[in-house]
Parts: structure tokens; C-alpha cells; sequence
């Protein structure tokens, strides 16, 4: 009797571990290295460049930018729409954006001004507002 009691204590302490949340969730699923496939930077759809050569690499919570610029990932507000992104950068410069995960594609559009007052972009056109960058990836 008291085996089987010890059994279902671990069965069903086995079953009560910590959930993922979905900001968890999306950071897992953003590790590794991503190539862009589109860029707009600055109202400016980038054409003409070898954007197959701009890397991010996700490691944990920290982005590294072709292997030079490294930016942490701050926030990720998975639990909202469209979901928020947070990204720290050199001198403690705080980029706000919003994100989209879906099927291998990593779409992030940013706020360009980490400085005084800022908006978070509530949409992935850069149409609206100039300063802000978007970006859409690819896993490699």
C-alpha cells in the first residue's frame, strides 16, 4: 500500500512542473540563427544589399547582430496583440517594438529612437512612421 502511494505521489507530482508561459515559449523558439529577408530601415525599403548576410543569432536572452552587436532581449509580451519585443542595446538604449513567430518566419518591427519620447510601433508597416525599422527573418 505504501508503494502504490508513493507511486501516485510522484505520478502526480510529475504532472504539476512549471508551465511554460508564452513569452517562454517564443524565446525557445527563437534560439538559434536567423538571415533577413526584408529590411526597411527609415521609410526605405532596403533593396540591393546582401541581406542574406545580416545574421541574428538568439542565444538565451541575448541577440547578437553579425556577430558584432549584441543586444539583450529585455521583454518579450507574448500575451498581448500584436506581441511586444524590448531590446536593450549599447549605453543601456532601449529599442520597443512588437513581433510575430509563425511557421520559421521572425517578424519584428522596432521603434529606431531608443531615446526621449518614443511609441511602440502597433503595426508591421513602416508606412506610418518613418523611424521605424522593420524586419522579417528567416531561420537559417
Amino acid at each position: 500500500m505504501a508503494r502504490i502511494v508513493v507511486c501516485l505521489v510522484g505520478l502526480l507530482g510529475a504532472g504539476l512542473g512549471h508551465a511554460q508561459s508564452p513569452a517562454e515559449k517564443d524565446l525557445e523558439g527563437l534560439q538559434g540563427k536567423w538571415h533577413v529577408v526584408a529590411l526597411t530601415y527609415l521609410g526605405n525599403n532596403i533593396e540591393g544589399v546582401d541581406k542574406q548576410n545580416i545574421l541574428l543569432d538568439v542565444k538565451g536572452k541575448k541577440l547578437t547582430l553579425n556577430v558584432k552587436t549584441e543586444f539583450a532581449i529585455v521583454d518579450l509580451g507574448a500575451e498581448i496583440t500584436p506581441k511586444s519585443l524590448d531590446l536593450k542595446g549599447e549605453g543601456n538604449r532601449l529599442f520597443e517594438g512588437i513581433y510575430e513567430l509563425k511557421d520559421g518566419t521572425w517578424r519584428i518591427c522596432l521603434n529606431s529612437r531608443s531615446e526621449g519620447v518614443k511609441e511602440r510601433p502597433n503595426s508591421f508597416s513602416t508606412v506610418e512612421n518613418t523611424h521605424w525599422t522593420y524586419l522579417e527573418l528567416k531561420r537559417q
